[in-house]
């Protein structure tokens, strides 16, 4: 699914702690929020869940969204 959509991640967006973590959570204060992972929009390089960015939680963008996940019901 990379390259769909700048996906909508519930962080907000800043650096990582320097010590190693894993599903690091980037910073604690701020009013931008992390996308992750391209869009259509971009060149292929920037289509992979490591690239981020941020943006704020206004902006409407046709290249930005969301991901709807599912987990059944065992």
């Amino acid at each position: 699914m990379h390259g769909n959509v700048w996906e909508w991640c519930r962080d907000l967006y800043g650096d990582y702690s320097t010590k190693p973590l894993e599903d690091p959570e980037g910073s604690v204060k701020g009013i931008m929020r992390t996308v992750r992972g391209g869009s259509w929009y971009n060149k292929p390089s920037f289509t992979s869940s490591s690239i981020r960015d941020g943006n704020k939680p206004t902006k409407r963008l046709n290249a930005l969204g969301f991901r709807c996940s599912f987990q059944p019901v065992k």
